[in-house]
């Protein structure tokens, strides 16, 4: 079997509301779908979505299209996609960097794999050591009553108790009020876990982190930016409440690195940050070796992205810190034939051939294309 062809195409996913990050709030997810082409007839699907534009990383929607089609193709056309780390190792000297349209054509190649042996993804990465995750969702709309109240109907209609509050967008005191609100209403029956997405400094944290433990927080997310890891050791060293490396531990060498200084508790697995399913394995091993727990977060992508991550999931030594995937449930509209199942607290490993899910294309052909400011 041959890839013979890539073809990629972008689109917007309105949202239901605002997800209010550091850097500002997002109205919608810019999809990239990437489809592999091959002689045997069996297409393979990913996806690589940035929040917005290069605000989280320095990829883009326009970024990843010109790099999937111009250098990407290029170089793994020909290949047999059964073969993912082999079309990963050849991506990684084809371009620098890049993971995010690494990524998705690493899934998409897992995807063709899959269907080509009739069996899931996650059995081809030595199979499922679970078939669920518990699932963890993001209050981002900055309106603390109005988050109490989204809070209490995603537990009653999911049972979801685990609750991610991205901080970061407005001053300090702000954020610390209203994770006082939200402590209050909530704290008692559920979860909190602020994530400031590197919107805060080094002397932020040391004021607030005691109020945080007062307030009962469970843990603390890259509060700081991701350049500063001496600042994060420093954080963790005061022991007054976990700390866990999301953009600072994009790669697995930087899991290594920030083991090897003692910069983090925990660690935020992302198969698009890693550049796929098999780089974020990597990381998900070293942190266990290191005797550290992982979480699996996502940059808010649809059902299909959401697959990949979940695979990742049911194979990874350690997942009992939970998964923030809510693309799905947070989005107006689902591009897939197969849904994501969210059930009794926790999100379902799809089961079937591949990825387990199937794009919609007259769902895909009525959205907006992307264009980036």
């Amino acid at each position: 079997m041959k890839i013979e062809a890539i073809t990629v195409r972008s689109v917007r996913v309105p949202y239901r509301r605002n997800h209010t990050l550091s850097f500002g709030p997002q109205s919608y997810a810019s999809s990239t779908i990437v489809t592999l082409h091959t002689d045997a007839g069996i297409d393979g699907y990913g996806e690589a979505n940035v929040l917005g534009g290069p605000f989280w990383s320095y990829e883009s929607t326009a970024s990843i299209e010109a790099i999937c089609t111009h250098y990407l193709a290029p170089a793994i056309t020909g290949m047999d996609p059964r073969s993912p780390a082999l079309v990963g190792d050849v991506m990684r000297r084809a371009v620098n960097g890049n993971p995010f349209a690494r990524a998705a054509v690493e899934m998409a190649c897992f995807d063709i794999a899959g269907k080509a042996a009739g069996v899931p993804v996650n059995r081809l990465l030595g199979g499922a050591r679970r078939d669920s995750v518990d699932m963890i969702w993001s209050l981002a709309d900055g309106d603390p009553q109005k988050e109490v109240d989204e809070a209490i109907d995603i537990h009653e209609t999911h049972g979801i108790g685990i609750f991610k509050v991205k901080t970061g967008h407005k001053p300090p005191e702000e954020d610390l009020a209203r994770l006082k609100i939200l402590s209050d209403a909530l704290g008692d029956r559920f979860q909190l876990r602020p994530d400031a997405n590197q919107g805060w400094d080094e002397m932020t944290c040391m004021r607030m982190m005691p109020a945080l433990r007062d307030m009962g927080i469970y843990l603390l997310e890259q509060p700081v930016p991701r350049d500063n890891l001496a600042g994060m050791t420093r954080l963790r060293a005061m022991g007054i409440l976990p700390i866990m490396a999301d953009e600072a531990a994009m790669s697995p060498e930087d899991v290594s690195n920030i083991i090897r200084v003692g910069g983090a508790d925990i660690f935020a697995l992302k198969v698009a940050k890693a550049g796929g399913i098999l780089p974020t394995l990597q990381s998900a091993q070293i942190a266990a070796a290191a005797g550290l727990q992982c979480y699996m977060g996502c940059m808010m992508e649809t059902g299909l992205g959401v697959s990949a991550y979940l695979h990742a999931c049911a194979a990874a030594p350690d997942m009992r810190y939970g998964a923030a995937l809510p693309g799905p449930l947070l989005m107006t509209t689902s591009i897939l034939k197969d849904e994501i199942t969210y059930r009794d607290g926790k999100v379902l490993v799809p089961d079937g051939p591949g990825l387990g899910v199937t794009p919609d294309w007259d769902v895909i052909g009525d959205l907006a294309p992307v264009y980036d400011a």
